[in-house]
């Protein structure tokens, strides 16, 4: 048993499964934790109203396998690219990326970040809890969460000898998973993202610079802070 549990197929298997599984027990444990009948209007109404709670979802979802296995199998994190080798070729591309990225957006939209949804209102102190969680989890933790898979997943093909097979993986299924929780536009688009983050991942073996790549340029995130901050 312990040796299927840190087997790189199962892990891999297995957090995948947890990213979808995960977020449906969560969601489920939130609506009844929160006295909210269980059907689906009911429950998409919640949501809808307060939809920092979902950074809860995200969090348990995405973060949560990674996080323990990282801890669990006492992980170097300088595996994971948290070291300052190559960390100014890391955020110089990644911030080249940000300013490509914001200008083709506000050539295309005349606004940097073209979120249009209507902000909801939060008070304090609820705001100051799930600012940082909101920001945390839609950023860093799940940038974290992606090249975890692509470390794990170059594992299993490791004979294979091909740097990027992890990657390519990684970012597929990604978009496949997305599609089933978004919308394809949507997992096309953020897949292209996490692709090209990837490969400055690669070539930098560090992974500051994509996290704060994502965390800029993540219009989720801009969304989240600008409901959250409203009432501070």
């Amino acid at each position: 048993m312990h040796r299927l549990l840190y087997n790189p197929k199962f892990q891999v298997i297995f957090t995948w499964v947890w990213f979808l599984v995960g977020a449906i027990v969560t969601i489920l444990l939130i609506v009844v934790l929160t006295g909210t009948p269980l059907s689906r209007d009911a429950a998409g109404n919640l949501f809808n109203e307060k939809p920092y709670i979902l950074s809860i979802v995200e969090i348990v979802s995405v973060g949560l396998v990674p996080l323990i296995y990282t801890f669990a199998e006492k992980t170097k994190l300088a595996l994971l690219g948290f070291n300052s080798k190559g960390i100014k070729k890391s955020l110089f591309y990644s911030l080249m990326f940000v300013l490509v990225f914001s200008l083709f957006g506000y050539l295309k939209n005349g606004t940097i970040m073209s979120d249009t949804r209507e902000s909801f209102s939060v008070g304090f102190p609820l705001n100051i809890f799930f600012l940082p969680l909101a920001v945390f989890a839609w950023g860093p933790l799940e940038v974290f969460f992606f090249f975890w898979l692509v470390e794990k997943t170059d594992k299993i093909f490791y004979k294979a000898n091909n740097h990027y097979i992890g990657l390519i993986i990684t970012t597929i299924l990604f978009i496949v998973t997305h599609i089933l929780t978004t919308d394809l536009f949507n997992s096309l688009y953020t897949g292209f993202i996490f692709a090209i983050l990837g490969v400055i991942y690669k070539k930098s073996s560090n992974i500051y610079g994509p996290m704060l790549a994502w965390t800029l340029v993540n219009g989720q995130i801009w969304y989240m802070i600008r409901s959250l901050t409203g009432n501070i």
